[in-house]
């Protein structure tokens, strides 16, 4: 058990990860998302990014799925706070 965990994440472009050491989707997280804003995670086998941008509710595709440890780029609208309890 870690307790209660929180990560601020400011309006802008920023860089985060997931604050538990597990692969999943940014849904499974509960990251704060809204109409409007873009993940960007980077692909390894194509060595480019990959847009996952969020509008009307809903992912464009799929949710991005980060990996244990890896970081990704958020082109956020508003602040948010990424809790995990």
């Amino acid at each position: 058990m870690q307790g209660s965990l929180s990560t601020p994440i400011p309006s802008g472009f920023s860089i985060r990860s997931s604050p538990v050491p597990r692969a999943s989707t940014l849904d499974e997280l509960l990251f704060p998302i809204t109409d409007g804003d873009v993940i960007h995670l980077f692909d390894r086998d194509r060595q480019k990014y990959v847009l996952y941008p969020y509008a009307e509710g809903k992912w464009s595709a799929e949710p991005p799925v980060v990996g244990a440890g890896e970081s990704f780029w958020v082109a956020q609208s508003q602040t948010g706070e990424l809790d995990r309890s």
